[in-house]
């Protein structure tokens, strides 16, 4: 089974080449697809494969990128990570990657990978993410060190400085957010002026203190 239903995942269309379903043409999708601000930038792609047998060994071949003649004549290979474990690390593909530009500059990349990880699934990206996900995780980690919630002291002036706000939100409700970090020093009470419009979610005289 291959998806990208995830965060960060990018295939629009997948067909078996095959009867015995052992060889796949991918299609990623361009950048804010399906969106009034739709790009033709098509070069991320990143999916999962489920349910393959052991030791078998399947073809990829991702089709409609933007040329990258450049970097795969170069050895650029596409990662892959076994398994859903936070501890899962992101290698390169260890097999020979093709590479090729057909009719209106559409590139391809091909490859072929042996599956010897059991059930455990087996990701593909151009490159290793670095998905929404882990971003707020990570931020996460940090609130809960240094934020005002932390109980983090900040009464010397080489303390922290650490601010988490939310400026505004995408379509599908995630949180586009603004992170202040520096230190104590030379903090001031006055609070900055509203940009009108700008935090419809700040009320009038809503103080804060900058530096």
């Amino acid at each position: 089974v291959l998806s990208s239903e995830f965060c960060s995942g990018n295939t629009a269309q997948v067909e078996a080449q095959d009867d015995a379903c052992t060889s796949f043409e991918l299609r990623t999708a361009p950048d804010c697809h399906g969106m009034a601000c739709e790009t033709n930038y098509r070069t991320w792609f990143h999916f999962s494969v489920s349910g393959a047998k052991q030791d078998q060994v399947l073809s990829f071949a991702v089709t409609n990128l933007n040329p990258q003649t450049k970097m795969f004549a170069q050895g650029m290979k596409p990662s892959f990570r076994i398994g859903n474990s936070p501890n899962a690390k992101w290698e390169r593909i260890p097999s020979e990657v093709s590479h090729s530009s057909g009719e209106g500059r559409q590139f391809t990349i091909r490859w072929k990978f042996k599956f010897s990880a059991g059930q455990q699934p087996v990701f593909f990206a151009f490159t290793p993410p670095y998905s929404f996900e882990e971003v707020t995780k990570k931020v996460d980690e940090i609130a809960a060190q240094y934020g005002p919630a932390s109980g983090y002291s900040r009464a010397r002036a080489d303390s922290v400085y650490f601010e988490r706000e939310t400026l505004t939100k995408s379509l599908e409700g995630r949180r586009g957010g603004l992170l202040t970090i520096s230190d104590m020093s030379g903090i001031s009470e006055l609070a900055e002026d509203n940009i009108p419009g700008c935090f419809p979610n700040v009320l009038p005289g809503d103080a804060r203190q900058v530096k």
